[in-house]
């Protein structure tokens, strides 16, 4: 596992000192759609969080799942310093959308970059996607966000999308294999910059194409990898069954001809308020630990390592309770197997410090998972964060377990609107559903649970399966089913 080569470097590294940067200056914006933290002069950040509404506004408009939204709110971390947004994204990127150890998703992203807008749309659009679609095939991914990079408003009425991007007018190739393209999975993760950005340019052209010449069918294309079909057989229902061949003569004939268009919507610029607080020392070094985890993760970097653990125990020096700081802290020490007790201890000072963070709860919860305290833990935890799917998903499944599944579909199924592709949130849902008696819908939903996990790979899907074979046969009460995750 990478974090075992992350411990090594954590016990050997002498090669480089833990760096802590200064903590002031930072602040969190709240509005409709977004949680934004960032150290930039206050006005600044206020137009950032009305930059950040109207791209959330356009994408939707423009795009073909608006009535899909959700009712969490996105988590923004804007670095205004370049050299601060390196250590957590690398000296390449100026965006990334993640996943911390809570299982809450997010976006980085470090103002004023060169692409900044077209970063800050990128990063967007896959969140958006990732909301609607959990089996996206990749170069629906990366090329619907490409296309989407471009999205802005004119006069402050209509969003436009399509507009051309030359770099990848240049990069795009109709004479490719697009039976390849289609076909690419993980494998993407180990193309070299060359390679890779030959793969997004020929996913934008697609995606482009599609759009334009093809907008009905790409939107039921959509609709039907929301449902979970098959990616591939969802492609061959919503577009007559078009192989890469046929692709490729399409293809060739829309660049000569130049039938690029554009995508023009009506649409209003965001008009909200803004709630504002300055943001502790503590809290700041804490969300530092964990992006600069999740930096070491993605790029690789035991510098980042050695610095994200750094920021952990600066927050805790401050604030013994702080959630992200206690999480990065055990996650460095012990991986994803942190010992019990260390586990409640520092939940429980998570709860003594901040007894309103739902994090300290749920934390409690699986320390001490399958006594009445952890049921109350994982109660606590919902009522504290009434929008976050995790923390249902987990209430839900604690009242499966305790036979009270007619409470677990009602909190599972008010999970499943906040996050309405993910496997632990169906697979929760179906379980409730098929201990309720209604096999039907339990059977439909493990069937979309099995082909996402088959999707990503790993051992998980074999579990998933089994329980798809048993609602087959007829539903079987979920109660004391002990959790595999």
């Amino acid at each position: 596992m990478r974090w075992v080569a992350v411990l090594a470097a954590l016990a050997c590294a002498c090669a480089h000192r833990p760096s802590v940067r200064p903590a002031s200056g930072w602040r969190e914006l709240g509005s409709d759609h977004f949680v934004l933290a960032t150290d930039a002069p206050e006005a600044r950040a206020r137009e950032l969080l009305v930059e950040l509404e109207d791209a959330h506004t356009a994408l939707r408009a423009v795009s073909w799942h608006a009535a899909q939204g959700t009712a969490a709110r996105i988590k923004v971390v804007a670095f205004y310093r370049p050299s601060d947004a390196e250590e957590v994204l690398g000296s390449s990127r100026e965006g990334i959308f993640f996943r911390d150890l809570f299982g809450a998703r997010g976006i980085v992203i470090q103002i004023g970059g060169g692409s900044f807008h077209k970063t800050l749309n990128h990063e967007l659009a896959h969140q958006q996607l990732s909301e609607f679609v959990e089996r996206a095939p990749r170069w629906l991914d990366e090329g619907l966000a490409c296309y989407l990079e471009t999205v802005r408003f004119v006069n402050g009425s209509e969003a436009v999308a399509g507009d051309p991007d030359r770099d990848r007018l240049r990069f795009a190739d109709a004479t490719a294999d697009w039976n390849a393209i289609l076909d690419t999975g993980e494998n993407v993760l180990s193309m070299n910059e060359w390679d890779y950005a030959r793969f997004q340019a020929a996913s934008w052209l697609l995606v482009h194409y599609l759009v334009d010449e093809h907008r009905r069918a790409f939107g039921f294309f959509l609709l039907e990898l929301a449902r979970g079909i098959e990616p591939r057989h969802a492609f061959a229902l919503s577009f007559g069954g078009i192989d890469g061949d046929q692709l490729r003569d399409h293809l060739r004939t829309y660049l000569t001809v130049g039938r690029l268009k554009l995508n023009r919507v009506q649409a209003a610029s965001w008009q909200g308020t803004v709630e504002t607080r300055s943001l502790a020392a503590s809290d700041v070094h804490g969300m530092r630990a964990m992006l600069l985890l999740v930096g070491a993760a993605a790029l690789g970097s035991h510098s980042a390592a050695l610095d994200s653990d750094a920021e952990a125990n600066a927050a805790l020096e401050r604030d013994p309770g702080n959630a992200d700081a206690a999480a990065v802290s055990l996650y460095w020490r012990y991986g994803a197997s942190a010992p019990r007790l260390d586990r409640e201890s520092a939940a429980r000072e998570i709860i003594r410090g901040h007894p309103d963070d739902w994090r300290g709860w749920a934390m409690l919860a699986d320390a001490l998972q399958g006594t009445d305290e952890a049921g109350a833990a994982r109660a606590r935890a919902a009522e504290l964060a009434p929008g976050n799917p995790a923390a249902l998903e987990a209430l839900a499944r604690d009242q499966l377990s305790r036979g009270r599944a007619r409470d677990a579909v009602v909190v599972a199924r008010k999970a499943m609107t906040l996050a309405p592709t993910d496997p632990d949130v169906l697979e929760t849902y179906a379980a409730a559903l098929a201990d309720t008696g209604d096999c039907a819908a339990a059977t439909g939903l493990q069937h979309r649970v099995v082909e996402i996990l088959r999707e990503r790979g790993g051992g998980r899907a074999d579990s998933s399966e089994q329980r798809l074979r048993m609602y087959e046969g007829g539903c079987t009460p979920a109660r004391g089913k002990k959790s595999s995750r």
